[in-house]
């Protein structure tokens, strides 16, 4: 059956481990957009994230800043408001990865690029 994912909100950020088989190319941080779907964890049918965020009562000014972390398959993860179904961890699950998404004030420095 498997057992939902368990979003972490630590020190340095959002934190979701999810089957490294569930990710299709690249995973990218985004603003939410009008339109977004998803199939949210524990349903079969798509569901918009607007509609997800009016149903957990996120408030309108919260809304636009609202981010999604996405692959090329689609939205994975709304960090503080829900996950893809295709997060679920399975009792066969052998490889995981852990998302972090850190704030950029909190963002470790990387090497800088030369010009």
């Amino acid at each position: 059956m498997g057992f939902p994912p368990r979003p972490r909100l630590t020190a340095e950020g959002w934190e979701l481990t999810v089957p490294s088989d569930a990710l299709s190319g690249a995973v990218r941080v985004r603003n939410w957009r009008s339109g977004d779907r998803f199939v949210p964890f524990g349903m079969t049918g798509h569901k918009k994230v607007g509609d997800l965020l009016l149903e957990r009562r996120v408030p309108r000014s919260q809304r636009e800043r609202t981010l999604v972390v996405e692959d090329d398959a689609g939205v994975l993860w709304v960090p503080g408001v829900g996950q893809a179904e295709r997060t679920r961890l399975l009792s066969s699950t052998r490889r995981a990865v852990t998302l972090r998404l850190v704030p950029r004030a909190a963002a470790p420095e990387g090497p800088a690029e030369e010009p």
